[in-house]
C-alpha cells in the first residue's frame, strides 16, 4: 500500500459507520416514507412483487416488504445484527433489481438508474455482510461484552 495512504486503514471504522448509517438511514426513511402513505404505496410494492407470486394480496405482500426493510434498515443504523441485516435487506433489494431490470431498456437514464439504484445497495449490503459494522455500533458493543465474560 502506498505510505500516503496508510492512514485511511485508521479511519475503516469510521468509514465503515458511516456508510452503515447512510445505507441503513436511506432504507429507514424510504420504508418508513412508504409506510405512512398507507394502503395505495403497500400495494405499488406489492403489486411489484407480484412477479413473484405476490396475487390478490398485494397490499399484504407491500405491507410485508416494507416492514422487513423498515427493520433492517433500523438494525443497520444501530449497528445490531449488521452481517444478518445487510443479507436481508441485499436480498430485497435484488429483488427489487430483478423487477426493474426491464427498465435499463427504457432508453432512459432515469429508467436505467431505476435498476443500478438498488444493484449499487446490493454491492454496499454485500460489504457490510462481509465486514461487519466496524466498531462504532452495537455488535461491537456486544462483541466486547462477550469477550470480557470470557467467551468466545
Amino acid at each position: 500500500m502506498l505510505q500516503a495512504f496508510t492512514f485511511l486503514e485508521r479511519l475503516r471504522d469510521h468509514g465503515l459507520f458511516l456508510f452503515r448509517v447512510t445505507v441503513g438511514g436511506t432504507m429507514l426513511f424510504y420504508s418508513l416514507a412508504e409506510l405512512t402513505v398507507g394502503g395505495a404505496a403497500w400495494g405499488r410494492v406489492g403489486d411489484a412483487l407480484r412477479v413473484f407470486g405476490a396475487g390478490s394480496g398485494a397490499q399484504l405482500a407491500g405491507l410485508a416488504a416494507l416492514l422487513w426493510v423498515l427493520l433492517c434498515g433500523g438494525l443497520l443504523v444501530l449497528g445490531l445484527w449488521t452481517r444478518g441485516a445487510a443479507v436481508l435487506l441485499g436480498a430485497a433489494m435484488a429483488v427489487v433489481a430483478v423487477v426493474r431490470w426491464p427498465e435499463v431498456f427504457s432508453g432512459t437514464l432515469q429508467g436505467a438508474s431505476c435498476f443500478f439504484y438498488p444493484v449499487t445497495l446490493v454491492a454496499g449490503l454485500g460489504l457490510l455482510a462481509t465486514t461487519g459494522g466496524g466498531r462504532y455500533g452495537l455488535d461491537a458493543v456486544r462483541r466486547a461484552r462477550r469477550n470480557a465474560k470470557g467467551g468466545h
